[in-house]
């Protein structure tokens, strides 16, 4: 996986489940191969974004972007930030 300079580990905080993204994604996305790697953009501590790349068929591997709700209780304008984002 190419790293990015304004990528890093996922953080403690913004953790979730790699195994049920794989699961899903083997069932819902033509060609997927599994070899999930993830990192999360150093920035959008508010909407945590994350470099998701994964192995698809014929070896090549495909880039994507996701974004999650942060952790704890969102106030009204937040939740309609992210929805409007998607």
């Amino acid at each position: 996986m190419l790293t990015y300079a304004n990528t890093v580990p996922v953080m403690e905080r913004h953790r979730f489940d790699i195994g049920s993204l794989d699961r899903y994604l083997r069932q819902h996305l033509d060609g997927y191969r599994g070899g999930l790697e993830v990192r999360q953009f150093d920035s959008g501590h508010s909407n945590p974004t994350f470099f998701v790349s994964a192995e698809m068929a014929g070896g090549k591997r495909q880039d994507f972007v996701l974004r999650k709700k942060p952790p704890g209780t969102l106030v009204v304008s937040a939740t309609r930030s992210i929805a409007s984002s998607a």
